[in-house]
């Protein structure tokens, strides 16, 4: 659990370190980094979507408990 939490860490220490020395080069090319990499993001969690379990893929709600409807007004 520490080693995963870390992992995290260091992602967010190395960055914007990283980051900033990109953009002082060339601010286009740091822009266009982050967008590929958002977009890789984006397309593997697409992609991991199709492979969880339909009851894994839905946000649970309580039983017994309805939706609110509009209010009256």
């Amino acid at each position: 659990m520490a080693a995963m939490g870390f992992s995290w860490w260091i992602g967010l220490a190395i960055a914007p370190t990283l980051g900033a020395q990109l953009l002082s080069l060339s601010p286009a090319a740091a822009f266009l980094i982050a967008a590929v990499d958002a977009t890789a993001a984006a397309a593997s969690a697409l992609a991991l979507e199709r492979r969880l379990p339909a009851a894994s893929v839905l946000t649970p709600r309580p039983q017994g408990v309805s939706r609110p409807g509009p209010r009256a007004g």
